[in-house]
């Protein structure tokens, strides 16, 4: 970094050091090590970074978009709010792909660290409907825009731009490319009775076969119940929202 230019640091911490007992000590001793400033940030905080790195990397005003977020412990939506200032509508609190994983497991009666593949026809539709369940959650105001004409739904995260492209495909719309409630309907036919090495011959490229049925069941179920038709993946990270947040930078201009 500093050999192109760089002249202050900043990073932010997310899910899984909020998860963890030590989570803060960790925190501590990295930032000390690395000597860099770095803070452990809500939920909250991490849905407005998201959508700031969404809206820059498409040159956005974000009035019609709202980004949908998906880690491995959380998962949020987030867009502006109608007004002139700086003010956002979040919704968090919902399940990453890996809680949500253990869940069906659970579920399943299956243990946390066994896998859930392969998911039978009639177990992965347990799955969707437990996604859609979970959907009923995302908080009203986001709801009631996913409805209007002419919004755009960005995905991020690996899920959104790794996993679903690879089992659902994407499309051109416009200028974009999108995968499709219908292709992703589709990609959980075909996902039904998969095994961990089944997902790993049909997609090499994949680390994570073990999650990969309930990836699509976890989308699919939010789609429907909050009647996403389509999905436009892109990829950027929280990285790309903290370089055009001044929150996190020194208030004094840098010489």
């Amino acid at each position: 970094c500093e050999a192109v230019g760089a002249r202050e640091y900043s990073g932010v911490a997310t899910a899984g050091f909020r998860m963890a007992r030590n989570g803060h000590e960790a925190l501590a001793k990295i930032s000390q090590k690395a000597k860099m400033p770095l803070q452990l940030i809500t939920a909250e905080q991490e849905a407005v970074l998201a959508f700031l790195a969404a809206t820059s990397a498409l040159g956005s005003d974000g009035k019609n978009l709202v980004v949908w977020d998906i880690g491995g412990g959380s998962l949020q939506f987030s867009m502006g709010a109608d007004g002139p200032h700086r003010n956002f509508v979040i919704s968090t609190g919902h399940e990453g792909v890996e809680l949500f994983r253990r869940q069906v497991a659970r579920r399943l009666n299956r243990g946390a660290t066994q896998t859930v593949n392969p998911l039978s026809q009639e177990e992965m539709t347990r799955a969707i409907a437990l996604a859609r369940e979970l959907s009923h959650a995302v908080n009203l105001q986001i709801r009631e825009r996913l409805r209007r004409s002419g919004m755009r739904i960005v995905g991020l995260g690996s899920v959104h731009t790794e996993s679903l492209p690879m089992q659902a495909g994407l499309q051109t719309n416009l200028a974009y490319k999108v995968y499709t409630l219908e292709a992703v309907r589709a990609a959980a036919k075909r996902a039904a009775n998969m095994s961990d090495q089944d997902f790993r011959n049909a997609y090499p490229e994949n680390k994570y076969p073990e999650s990969q049925a309930t990836n699509v069941a976890l989308v699919l179920g939010y789609m429907e119940g909050l009647q996403i038709k389509e999905v436009v993946p892109l990829e950027v990270t929280l990285a790309d929202g903290l370089l055009v947040d001044a929150t996190y930078w020194p208030k004094e201009e840098l010489r």
